[in-house]
């Protein structure tokens, strides 16, 4: 156990200088740096607990251990249905599409942006009739609401207007799905045919690591007529999104956004 504590210590330090020299540093991206700590203490744990003046209580190891299988255990179970959800294929002939939005900076888009917009437009390829529902508000530190800038990159790709729609007031992914519901429940498209969102075809694209958990939210909600369409996300840093998005599932769990049974 020790050598493999210590492995990952190194892993886990390797993979942080990796992505940080990548993308520059975030702080996100220090969690590493936590995981190696942890990894490093119990590495010297194995090593020397025989060794530690006075010992130390036998409880302590059993804690150690059963806390990190625990954690690898809750990874593996939330990762096996956003693996799952990311490689479902499309559905097409969907009347509405849910495009989640992500950072805009000053002079660009974000990568995760561009690649579900990419998406975005690839789908309107084959399905002209579906009309887009971009969503996405103005961070802080945002030069405008993304979905502004959503529908500025698509409609200079040659996405009609017509097809798109765009909601600027959420700031995380619940209002995602909950203010763009709401604008397709109100939308004149669909109010001819006398049927409610509930009852409609309607997909929801964002990066593979998300969509999951942008689903799971909607159908806590109500919303059982939904399909995934799966973004591709940056391969060098998918580890880090998805553990980050494995605390963002527990996190929407705790707040009610999301149910983890079934």
């Amino acid at each position: 156990m020790e050598a493999l504590f210590a492995f990952l210590c190194v892993v886990c330090v390797i993979y942080f200088i990796v992505i940080t020299v990548y993308s520059g540093l975030s702080a996100s991206y220090l969690v590493w740096i936590f995981f190696a700590v942890i990894f490093g203490f119990m590495a010297w744990f194995c090593g020397h607990r025989q060794n530690i003046k006075g010992g130390l209580p036998a409880r302590l190891p059993v804690f150690v251990f059963t806390t990190f299988a625990a954690a690898v255990a809750v990874f593996v179970c939330l990762m096996t249905p956003v693996l799952r959800t990311a490689s479902a294929k499309p559905q097409q002939g969907l009347s509405y599409v849910i495009v989640l939005g992500a950072k805009v900076y000053p002079d660009r888009l974000s990568s995760s942006l561009v690649k579900r917009l990419d998406q975005a437009w690839e789908y309107y390829q084959d399905n002209p009739r579906t009309a887009f529902v971009l969503s996405g508000g103005q961070g802080p530190d945002e030069p405008v609401p993304e979905a502004l800038a959503m529908y500025n990159y698509l409609y200079g790709r040659g996405v009609p207007a017509r097809n798109m729609m765009i909601e600027i007031f959420s700031e995380n992914t619940e209002e995602n799905i909950r203010f763009s519901m709401a604008q397709i429940a109100n939308d004149e498209r669909h109010k001819v045919r006398g049927e409610g969102p509930e009852a409609m075809g309607i997909g929801i694209l964002s990066s593979d690591f998300h969509v999951y958990r942008a689903m799971a939210i909607a159908r806590h909600a109500g919303y059982e007529n939904i399909s995934p369409i799966a973004a591709p996300s940056d391969p060098i840093l998918f580890l880090h999104l998805c553990v980050r998005e494995c605390a963002a599932i527990l996190k929407d769990h705790i707040m009610g956004n999301l149910s983890l049974a079934g």
